[in-house]
């Protein structure tokens, strides 16, 4: 008996292309799933970068000195809803009237007192006081009476405080 074996070649030709058709849409779903996954992180992290930045904000209630040409020391206030890191804290920039003097670390660094702006973190409402001694790094005063503008900028969040003092007498020592 003779086999007719034309019918087997159209056979074995469609399994082929099936699976071939299956196994590319799988590849494709899989890299499709991947590359979608990638923009759903990239999308989730820039949210959560740009909500960090709307609800970070930091005022400076005051600045005041014990004495003329004694200790500064200025009050700074988290009045948002994100919670500031001791190293951003730590790190973040002062100027005065407008021109860059350091890190907070740096600038306010009394060893001779306690600091308690410095390495720690700052919560939602809390406040700290930071404290520059009489011979740190930056003249406060101006003579008879002193005036400064005093600006913090937070580089990750972008968050900054300023504060404008203007203190007409050696007697007047806050603003």
């Amino acid at each position: 008996m003779e086999v007719n074996r034309k019918a087997v070649t159209p056979v074995i030709a469609v399994v082929l292309l099936l699976m071939m058709t299956v196994a590319v849409g799988g590849v494709a779903f899989m890299w499709i799933t991947k590359m979608q996954k990638g923009m759903q992180d990239d999308i989730t992290e820039q949210q959560e970068a740009m909500t960090k930045k709307a609800s970070a904000s930091l005022v400076i209630d005051s600045a005041w000195s014990t004495a003329a040409a004694a200790q500064t020391h200025i009050l700074i206030r988290n009045n948002g809803q994100y919670t500031f890191t001791s190293s951003e804290i730590d790190n973040m920039q002062v100027f005065l009237d407008g021109v860059p003097i350091g890190a907070l670390s740096t600038v306010f660094d009394d060893a001779t007192v306690s600091n308690p702006c410095i390495g720690n973190a700052l919560a939602p409402g809390e406040s700290c006081e930071a404290v520059d001694d009489a011979i740190g790094n930056v003249d406060w005063t101006g003579g008879s009476g002193w005036e400064f503008r005093i600006e913090l900028i937070e580089a990750e969040t972008e968050a900054r405080a300023s504060k404008s003092c203007r203190m007409s007498s050696d007697s007047q020592l806050a603003c």
